[in-house]
């Protein structure tokens, strides 16, 4: 299964509803919910729902892409390359994606720097924001994958 090759390659923990799964649907641990139907019958608090187009998007940009994006039955964003040059075409959304990598990079670099001899350990979350949410409100965050 892909979807669970990519979760896993990146560090992420993979479910299932069946048997065999490592924990139950119900379970608390779960913070994103791949789903590929648009309308579902309950929904679990704290949990994102998301199209399978967002674990391939996140992984092919090393970041967590804006979950309210892909949520079931949205119109996904296009399928961008991670291999497209510079002279290529870019949409607006890959310059979004790429605004979210920098800013992700950046935030591990400072993030880096402030551990080193503090003592502290790394695992923090880092809140990411698009250029057009920078624009209009400047408030909604998204988080690096680590």
């Amino acid at each position: 299964e892909p979807l669970l090759l990519v979760i896993r390659a990146f560090g992420g923990r993979a479910g299932w509803d069946g048997e065999g799964s490592p924990f139950p649907e119900g379970s608390e641990e779960i913070t994103h919910q791949v789903v590929d139907r648009p309308t579902q019958g309950h929904r679990f608090l704290g949990r994102e729902y998301v199209q399978p187009q967002w674990v391939f998007d996140s992984a092919n940009f090393r970041v967590l892409a804006p979950c309210e994006n892909y949520a079931p039955g949205a119109e996904l964003p296009p399928h961008l390359s991670p291999f497209a040059t510079a002279d290529s075409y870019e949409p607006e959304w890959q310059k979004t994606m790429r605004h979210l990598q920098e800013v992700a990079d950046s935030a591990r670099k400072r993030n880096a720097g402030f551990l080193e001899g503090t003592g502290e350990e790394e695992g923090e979350m880092v809140e990411l924001r698009a250029p057009e949410e920078e624009e209009a409100e400047g408030v909604s965050d998204t988080r690096a994958l680590e």
